[in-house]
């Protein structure tokens, strides 16, 4: 929508005409949304064949590998909401500020833009989670120790222990 400050005072809004009749920046934010919905499509496929309960892929490395290729696309899909949405919200942000910005141009920070940020957010750990959480078979996921029996003993024999508080 677009609006327009009359002399005489009055508001006069146009709903635009076409879709390309559309600032460059929500042009670029349709796109960048559509592109995310696409990889995140593509991430949620990958990742319910990737999972372990599933029979489609019988070698577990391949579907570890599937598993950590959908974390990858979903943190993807996550920047790519990021950015329109931060993008919108600077605009909003420095025309609020401009003096040179007509009053019924000044737009405040909505909903959509929470749930922007959140879906992001949302998207980026859900994304570092199953990327962290998918190890290949034979890749502890967790740091693992041993017990201290194989390590090199020193010269004087079998270290005393006894009375060691």
């Amino acid at each position: 929508m677009n609006c327009i400050w009359q002399s005489t005072g009055e508001i006069q809004c146009k709903v635009y005409d076409s879709l390309l009749a559309l600032p460059s920046d929500m042009k670029a934010a349709r796109g960048l949304t559509v592109l995310a919905l696409l990889i995140c499509t593509l991430a949620l496929t990958l990742g319910v064949l990737g999972v372990k309960c599933t029979e489609c892929v019988g070698l577990p490395s391949p579907k570890a590998r599937l598993a950590r290729v959908s974390g990858v696309l979903f943190v993807l899909a996550g920047f790519l909401i990021l950015v329109p949405v931060c993008w919108t919200a600077h605009s909003i942000i420095r025309d609020f500020y401009d003096p040179y910005v007509a009053a019924p141009h000044k737009r405040e920070l909505g909903p959509a833009l929470y749930l922007g940020w959140g879906g992001s957010a949302l998207l980026l750990i859900g994304g570092s989670l199953l990327y962290a959480g998918s190890n290949p078979p034979g890749i502890p996921s967790s740091p693992t120790f041993s017990s201290g029996e194989s390590s090199p003993r020193r010269a004087g024999g079998p270290a005393q222990v006894k009375g060691y508080v």
